[in-house]
């Protein structure tokens, strides 16, 4: 493991565990790594996040933007409502209106809040264009920004890169090429709130009735076709990727959305075996690909095994035929761009060419056991993410420059009453007092708009499967945890408390104090997780008295 951290095997009990290098402070960061895959959790309302970058997770806005998605949330949550919000959060509140609701949010907060906030700070925070005027100067900050679209050469087409963002033409080819999201562009856009688009297609299947209720199925249509669906008919049910991939969307949206990380991870493996540009006649495609996925899960703890009911064998078995008709579909077309590509010169993998008669038989070498193991690996090792605000990260960075400044100027003034020369020139090195009073105004105001708002429509969140941080074990005490980012999607690892070398570092898999009892706790951990946690917490609890 990078960093300060190395996994060393533990015992048949507990698999491995993740160790550290040399003694930490409490605070010290013990690891950072980005994740193999991720998946943002779908928008709830309008005031959520709505652009990231479909590679790395950042929040792609402009100040003007992030302000006034912020202060529509502070506005809700000093009014206690959202009634008025839903035609201000498309932006067609007029500023007589704006207004109104700007000195409603004052007179119902103030006087409640414990925050030494003025009414002024409080109209500030409510207020769109109060918010950006305040905070102008930091439009150019490297962390607001609008992205770059997926270009129309794209061989899926311009309907499949609706809405598609990257923070940089770096992130963008570094995703579609080598991490497979060609494979998966239209998951890559942020899909509306309530509210699931799929992707039209331009052909109709023939001979099979009610097709539209295949594509996007009800639990009860699951329940049935996912034994008497055929081959034959989901070649007719979804005869194009994009029809493939609009059924898994509508799935992970409405069932499942465990199912958009797994799509995630298996495009992967797809762009990690088709861009070697030869498939060995004695390797065919679907021996590579199904020996990736076994690596896969073997490197992974695939947590405790579990009963499933009906309706969850049923959506396995459906969304598992729609998946293998999906990997179908990416192997002819990756075929026909290599052919288009090679022109006359004919070098192309013959492999690609034959994809529709290699894959027909995609059930064979990807079977429905080892699409379970898939989803069993990403419930036992993922883990939620947060990635802030940009004004957040506004926040984070500027604060410790203003507590810098003030301690430099108490000491600056400490050594003038002791008559020291302490600095020629002093606003040369602590800066003016009007920079030095705007930048403690604009602490003052993201402080409170922070402590105001959800925090949960405030970031943008999701899950996400990594390597090394996926090693690190549970314990009800625990020694590090995970912290939110900024930027883009990463596992962030900090020390709790001083850590000698040499101590295996224990994360909590569930919030510290959440069960109502101890009993509860472990039991929980048992049912989900599948082991009786043996931490001191839980050790203690156990021992008879």
């Amino acid at each position: 493991m990078p960093g300060c951290l190395e996994v060393r095997y533990i015992g048949e009990s507990h698999g491995v565990g993740s160790y550290t290098l040399k003694p930490a402070k409490a605070g010290d960061v013990l690891l950072q790594e980005y994740p193999v895959a991720f998946a943002k959790a779908q928008r709830q309302d309008a005031l959520e996040p709505h652009r990231i970058c479909g590679g790395c997770g950042m929040i792609l806005t402009s100040l003007k933007e992030e302000c006034r998605r912020l202060a529509l949330l502070a506005l809700e949550a000093t009014t206690g409502g959202s009634s008025q919000l839903d035609e201000r959060a498309h932006g067609s509140s007029n500023a007589c209106e704006e207004q109104k609701y700007e000195h409603e949010a004052v007179g119902n907060r103030a006087g409640v809040t414990e925050c030494a906030v003025e009414a002024p700070e409080l109209a500030v925070i409510v207020s769109p264009d109060k918010l950006y005027d305040t905070f102008k100067d930091h439009e150019m900050w490297e962390h607001f920004q609008k992205g770059v679209e997926v270009s129309d050469d794209i061989p899926e087409g311009r309907a499949d890169s609706a809405e598609v963002r990257f923070c940089s033409m770096e992130c963008k080819e570094r995703c579609l090429g080598g991490r497979g999201g060609r494979f998966v562009l239209p998951l890559l856009r942020e899909p509306p709130c309530n509210e699931l688009q799929l992707t039209s297609g331009v052909m109709e299947a023939q001979g099979i009735e009610d097709v539209d209720k295949l594509r996007t199925p009800s639990a009860d249509t699951i329940m049935y076709q996912s034994t008497t669906l055929t081959a034959e008919a989901a070649v007719e049910v979804w005869p194009t990727k994009a029809h493939a991939l609009a059924t898994l969307e509508f799935l992970a949206e409405k069932y499942n959305a465990r199912l958009r990380l797994v799509l995630f991870i298996l495009a992967r493996f797809l762009s990690d075996i088709l861009s070697t540009g030869s498939v060995a006649a004695n390797k065919q495609f679907e021996e590579r690909l199904g020996e990736r996925v076994q690596e896969f899960v073997q490197h992974y703890d695939e947590g405790a095994s579990r009963g499933l009911s009906p309706e969850q064998r049923s959506f396995l078995r459906f969304s598992w035929k729609c998946v293998c008709r999906w990997i179908t579909l990416c192997c002819v077309n990756e075929g026909k761009v290599a052919t288009e590509v090679a022109g006359s010169e004919g070098k192309f993998c013959e492999g690609l060419c034959s994809a529709e008669r290699v894959c027909s038989s995609a059930a064979e070498w990807f079977p429905l056991q080892l699409y379970l193991r898939c989803f069993w690996v990403t419930d036992a090792n993922a883990h939620m993410y947060v990635v802030v605000s940009p004004l957040y990260s506004l926040l984070s960075e500027r604060l410790p420059i203003l507590s810098g400044i003030y301690r430099i100027q108490s000491e600056t003034h400490f050594g003038k009453g002791r008559g020291e020369n302490v600095c020629e020139n002093e606003d040369s090195n602590v800066g003016s007092g009007r920079e030095v009073d705007r930048l403690n105004r604009q602490m003052k105001i993201l402080q409170f708009l922070f402590q105001t708002v959800d925090p949960n429509r405030a970031h943008s969140r999701g899950v996400a499967l990594y390597d090394a941080a996926a090693k690190i074990n549970h314990s009800c005490a625990p020694s590090v945890r995970f912290v939110p980012t900024h930027g883009g999607v990463k596992a962030v690892v900090v020390a709790l408390r001083d850590i000698p070398s040499g101590e295996e570092v224990r994360t909590s898999y569930i919030e510290v104090g959440a069960y109502p009892t101890n009993k509860a706790r472990r039991e929980f951990l048992l049912s989900s997780y599948g082991f009786n946690c043996d931490c001191p917490l839980c050790v203690t609890e156990c021992e008879p008295t």
